[in-house]
């Protein structure tokens, strides 16, 4: 027979109750009090009360944006900044010594293939005669 859990039949035990056994993260004195939110909401300041929640309807796990975390401010963006220009100076370079790199294999290249025509056109020249003496 299954039990059915009613309203008026339930009885809870300890067992499945939560107890917390992890210290208190609540910060003392850092609410307002009634009269200060009504104060400060007639005066039109009101403080932020709530944390704003960012909802991707794409969430990238693997590349998170830094920028959309509540906790970024002006220093995590200069150090992001930074950052950033590194990486790129660092590709430019690298950009920069293959586009040197495959220039000079070209040029090299050329050499050879001039190097070669040259070569030819010795090989099928033909000799002039030497005009005869008068």
């Amino acid at each position: 027979m299954i039990k059915v859990r009613t309203p008026l039949g339930y009885n809870p035990s300890i067992s499945e109750q939560e107890t917390n056994n992890e210290p208190s993260q609540t910060i003392p004195d850092l609410s307002y009090t009634i009269r200060e939110l009504l104060e400060k909401f007639a005066h039109g300041v009101m403080p932020p009360v709530g944390r704003d929640v960012v909802y991707d309807e794409d969430p990238d796990i693997d590349n998170p944006d830094p920028t959309r975390d509540p906790a970024f401010d002006l220093s995590d963006a200069t150090r992001l900044k930074e950052e950033s220009l590194e990486i790129l100076q660092k590709q430019e370079d690298e950009q920069a010594s293959k586009t040197k790199e495959a220039n000079k294999k070209q040029a090299i290249k050329e050499a050879k293939e001039l190097l070669q025509l040259e070569s030819e056109a010795k090989e099928k020249e033909e000799p002039k005669p030497l005009p005869e003496p008068e």
